[in-house]
């Protein structure tokens, strides 16, 4: 099954989403990407790839500042809401925790998350 237009553009905001969250404390680690992308094939299955792909462009080329990053996505997010389910949001859930998880929640970690999960329900 071939995602949507709309899927591949959440499947991007999944990555931003991950990397406001991994550089939430001001620095990146190996374990926060490994964690993201051991994540998104574990919860994305199809096409992975995609959300893969787009974490490394930001972590190596784009480099955005954590707003940026989150202020972006939920842009996509807005826009593609479309092809956004309630099971897709658990995932992405899922996938933002686990990468949290990694040397513990810190605070800032933890008002990223809070934020997103208060914002996501605008769209359901």
């Amino acid at each position: 099954m071939e995602l949507s237009h709309e899927q591949k553009n959440l499947y991007r905001a999944i990555a931003e989403l991950a990397y406001a969250i991994a550089k939430a404390d001001k620095t990146l680690e190996e374990a926060e990407i490994e964690a993201f992308e051991n994540a998104v094939r574990e919860e994305l299955e199809v096409d992975e790839w995609l959300a893969e792909i787009h974490f490394k462009i930001l972590r190596t080329s784009i480099k955005p500042d954590l707003e940026s990053a989150y202020n972006h996505s939920m842009f996509l997010i807005k826009n593609n809401q479309k092809g956004l389910t309630p099971e897709l949001v658990a995932k992405f859930q899922r996938i933002l925790q686990k990468v949290a998880n990694v040397a513990g929640v810190s605070n800032e970690e933890q008002a990223i998350l809070d934020r997103f999960n208060q914002d996501i329900k605008k769209f359901l």
